[in-house]
């Protein structure tokens, strides 16, 4: 038990650093979701997304506009919204109550020398 105080699913732990290689890591979900049957858009945008009946089950039909390909809708059983800075303007188009509201702020990262407690408390 590394932070009592913090529940979750699952995690990273690095213990000797916070940074993760951000790019690799998306890569490899990237790699292992359309190994597993997953179609992503990429450069497409999500207009709207709503609840609806298809072929006898509950799926959402997500509206998308781009540029490469134009304007194309689609059924499906999940949605992830990995928006990034626009997740709360995404959440919005699927009609979402209550996004939370994005705040802008800039990062600084610190080097420490010496021994230190990894764990902050």
């Amino acid at each position: 038990e590394i932070e009592p105080e913090v529940v979750g699913v699952a995690g990273l732990f690095s213990p000797s650093t916070g940074i993760v290689d951000s790019h690799a890591l998306m890569e490899a979900f990237q790699r292992d979701a359309e190994e597993n049957g997953t179609i992503l858009a990429m450069n497409t945008s999500v207009v709207s997304g709503r609840m609806q009946d298809y072929h006898g089950q509950n799926s959402w039909l997500i509206e998308t506009e781009s540029h490469d390909s134009g304007n194309f809708s689609f059924p499906c059983d999940y949605v992830v919204n990995s928006s990034g800075l626009a997740a709360s303007r995404v959440a919005t188009a699927l009609g979402v109550t209550g996004p939370p509201k994005t705040y802008y702020a800039k990062g600084n990262y610190y080097a420490l020398s010496g021994s230190c407690n990894p764990t902050f408390r």
